[in-house]
């Protein structure tokens, strides 16, 4: 000021303070950044000027996806594949813990379980399947071990096998379905006819002793005539049932046998392959 009057030769100020010395002020703020959380900034009173730029404080798991990251990891599950975890960018702090997908079929033995089973096979025993422990899907499906005619339990049963030649028909079947073990088969019926007296006196009433027979006799192996001393009197081998040819005439070497009892021993062949041997007592009269 001029001494004399007190005018103002120079205005009244002062020094300005500054974000040290100066009185200051901390804030709300936006950072701009997504990933911080209560955003302050300090400003200078006297002119607002920034003395500390706003910032804000790292954001938790769960603000805003684009604050975290996706990475791969092992979380020591041999039955999980494609492990990931998902941690915060900001300091590494995990948000959702390493875990993986469920592994399929095929990926560690010890990620499956055989347990038993039922496959609707009634000709099947011990089924089992193999599933996945993580969800119970089925890697194998489920499969018994068959039964056959060899092992299985069958049955013996009356059938019809067609051949009305037969008796007696039987086949074997399987217990868990009725397959055929063994096709059905009949005894052939033994239908032969050897008479136990003759006379053979020229008469042409039953002078000859012959074999009769049905269908079902294929061929006659052997047909001799013994005397009660062991002695052969005839023998034919190898010949047709019913032929006459092949009958005995009651004569040994050309001369009429006496009449009285004969033993007889009858080979027989069936149409089936099986063999009898028949034998019993003729009577020779006059």
């Amino acid at each position: 000021v001029l001494d004399c009057d007190g005018s103002i030769c120079i205005p009244c100020q002062g020094t300005s303070g500054d974000c040290d010395t100066g009185p200051t002020t901390v804030q709300a703020c936006d950072d701009g950044n997504p990933c911080t959380i209560n955003d302050m900034e300090t400003i200078l009173n006297s002119d607002g000027s920034i003395c500390v730029p706003c910032s804000g404080i790292a954001a938790p798991c769960g603000t805003d996806g684009a604050c975290e990251v996706t990475l791969p990891c092992d979380d020591n599950d041999p039955c999980t594949i494609n492990d990931v975890e998902i941690q915060l960018l900001s300091d590494g702090s995990i948000c959702v813990p390493c875990t993986g997908e469920m592994a399929p079929c095929d990926t560690d033995a010890s990620c499956e379980t055989e347990v038993p089973c039922d496959d609707g096979d009634p000709c099947t025993v011990d089924d089992m399947e193999t599933i996945l422990n993580s969800d119970g899907s089925i890697c194998i499906p489920c499969e018994g071990l068959k039964t056959d005619c060899s092992d299985g339990p069958t049955t013996t049963q009356a059938c019809n096998d067609g051949d009305p030649t037969t008796i007696n028909d039987m086949e074997t079947v399987l217990d868990c379905d009725g397959s055929i073990c063994i096709p059905c088969q009949g005894q052939v019926k033994e239908n032969v006819f050897i008479p136990n007296v003759f006379s053979p006196n020229g008469d042409g009433i039953n002078d000859y002793f012959m074999i009769n027979a049905g269908p079902e006799v294929s061929l006659v192996r052997t047909f001799r005539v013994f005397d009660r001393w062991g002695s052969a009197l005839f023998s034919e081998s190898d010949f047709l049932a019913n032929d006459i040819q092949f009958a005995w005439n009651g004569q040994y070497r050309g001369q009429q046998v006496s009449p009285g009892v004969y033993v007889y021993f009858v080979e027989i062949e069936f149409t089936d392959g099986h063999k009898e041997l028949l034998s019993g007592e003729i009577t020779v009269v006059r």
